[in-house]
């Protein structure tokens, strides 16, 4: 009886897994599309209205980091990419199938990361275009704790791209679910126990009824 619980829970875990790997798959997917869209139908630097100056199709090559931060490097980007879907796979593997939140929002950020590093392969940079002219930020320079900052002023924000959306979002994701659940790494052990004494309990009351009859 126990094992046969634990082999169907080991076919909803696959059932389950192939979701994820569908939503990174779909994500990559969608990244590409629209950024061969932009590559074949747009001229570098080119910019197309589409609301307005709310929202624009800026087709820009980004050899930096998600939304243009960072430095050059491009290689150096390739392989904090590495690092990165090396640590979310690792998290993945250690998170319980019971974890749905946490597995959707890893899945987003290891399409995004993926979508990036093909671009950095392909190109050497990463294609950027969504062009939105969110709220301006404006931090006047100031001294904490005897140090000056000089300051930052941004009155459009930085031209990205779907992966970039994807990472951001399932960073918030992760983040919120960590913060929701402070003893995360510990959890899935926590889990598996819960879910071996729920088939030890099973199989006992099982063979108590056996008794009886």
């Amino acid at each position: 009886m126990q094992g046969k619980g634990r082999t169907d829970q080991e076919l909803n875990a696959r059932r389950a897994n192939r979701i994820y790997i569908l939503t990174g798959l779909l994500v990559i997917l969608l990244d590409q599309l629209t950024k061969w869209l932009v590559y074949f139908f747009m001229q570098e630097g080119e910019s197309i209205s589409v609301m307005g100056d709310f929202i624009f199709l800026t087709f820009i090559y980004n050899p930096r980091g998600a939304f243009g931060f960072g430095s050059g490097a491009g290689s150096l980007y390739i392989f904090l990419s590495i690092i990165a879907i090396l640590v979310i796979v690792y998290y993945f593997q250690k998170s319980h199938q019971i974890e749905k939140f946490l597995r959707f929002n890893l899945s987003l950020i290891l399409g995004g990361a993926l979508g990036n590093i093909i671009d950095r392969v392909a190109h050497g940079k990463v294609i950027d275009f969504v062009d939105i002219d969110f709220f301006d930020i404006n931090i006047d320079p100031f001294t904490l704790f005897g140090i000056q900052f000089s300051g930052y002023h941004m009155n459009r924000w930085p031209i990205f791209n779907f992966a970039d959306c994807a990472v951001t979002f399932g960073t918030i994701g992760v983040i919120l679910y960590i913060i929701t659940h402070p003893n995360f790494p510990h959890r899935r052990e926590e889990l598996e126990k819960s879910e071996s004494d729920s088939d030890l309990s099973q199989q006992s009351f099982s063979e108590d009824e056996q008794e009886n009859i």
